[in-house]
């Protein structure tokens, strides 16, 4: 009898211990992304929980062989959410502002402080690739490469900026970078897409993403927090870029955001850095299922296409757009449309 009631309160312990975990996890991130975090909502309404439930001989679908590169603050490798250490969900990285590489010297590529909330990359690779049970990024089988050009005090040099994109783009290969998952940008002014002529000194970086383009990576990046029009430098963002829009958790559109014809999709996300990741991890989705098929790869300009074609309409909160309804990705619909 006294070991049954041993085992028992050992057995509570470890329920408590878990049901504990769980909802700090949540509380933690929360605290810093709002309803950034991955909801049982926005899983639904975005299509996300009924493509986990796919198979492909027997494989999910899950965005493995997919790696992204979350262009940011730097992560938090230790993080028991993202692997727990190097290696296991972030596998790579560069910091630009000292110019060091990761792969030798991890603590580089982490963010700064010690404590929840963490800054702004941790929360963003979370989105696309947290791998636990109670928490779970939106293509939890993709691998993070973490590119760290500012701290968190929110300032940080062009140069850097332009540096860690480049890194990425330069080691797509030996990391298998598929993704750009870019989710920053000067919120001063705002301007429709083309603005480059405009804005000359965006020439640099327009090319760059040109580059990632031709090397058939896609770039998602984010409108920003304000509107009409979208963020610096993203309004030099060429084509076949994906600029991201923001609904709250349920779907509809966040009418305080970015909007107006340069918003090519929205998701989930309280503020625009927290849906571009989002739709990087479904980009990430679509071209796992897509190699499931055995089909031949899609470009950035095809894959943008299908998540534009395949979304869900949502209308816009503004009388005066011009755009009247978004569309907000759909990877269930997006996938299906792949076979």
């Amino acid at each position: 009898m006294k070991l049954n009631k041993i085992v028992t309160l050992i057995l509570i312990a470890l329920v408590i211990s878990f049901a504990f975990r769980v909802g700090f996890s949540v509380y933690e991130r929360n605290q810093y992304v709002g309803i950034c975090g991955i909801t049982k909502e926005s899983l639904s309404v975005t299509g996300v929980d009924k493509a986990w439930k796919i198979k492909v001989d027997g494989v999910k679908l899950n965005g493995e062989g997919n790696s992204v590169c979350v262009i940011d603050t730097g992560v938090r490798y230790t993080d028991p959410d993202l692997g727990g250490e190097w290696g296991e969900i972030v596998i790579g990285g560069y910091n630009s502002i000292d110019e060091v590489e990761c792969s030798t010297n991890h603590s580089a590529c982490d963010e700064d402080g010690n404590v929840y909330p963490y800054q702004h990359g941790s929360g963003m690779a979370r989105i696309i690739a947290a791998n636990q049970p109670y928490d779970r990024g939106v293509s939890y089988g993709s691998k993070i490469v973490a590119a760290k050009f500012e701290h968190k005090d929110d300032v940080f040099e062009m140069e850097d900026y332009l540096e860690a994109i480049e890194w990425c783009i330069d080691n797509s290969e030996k990391y298998n970078i598929t993704v750009l998952s870019m989710s920053n940008c000067y919120l001063s002014s705002l301007e429709e897409r083309s603005c480059l002529e405009k804005y000359p000194q965006y020439e640099n970086y327009s090319r760059l993403l040109q580059k990632a383009i031709d090397k058939n990576i896609v770039v998602v990046v984010a409108g920003g927090n304000s509107g009409p029009g979208i963020c610096h430098p993203n309004c030099a963002a060429p084509e076949d870029v994906i600029i991201v829009g923001a609904t709250n958790s349920s779907g509809s559109m966040n009418g305080e955001l970015a909007w107006g014809p340069s918003v090519d999709v929205v998701a989930p996300g309280r503020v625009t850095s927290c849906s571009t990741p989002f739709v990087s991890g479904v980009v990430s989705l679509v071209m796992h299922y897509n190699k499931l098929l055995g089909n031949e790869a899609l470009t950035p300009g095809e894959i943008k296409d299908i998540l534009i074609n395949t979304g869900d309409s949502v209308k816009s909160p503004h009388e005066n757009d011009s755009v009247k309804e978004y569309p907000r990705v759909n990877v269930y619909n997006a996938v299906k449309y792949l076979e």
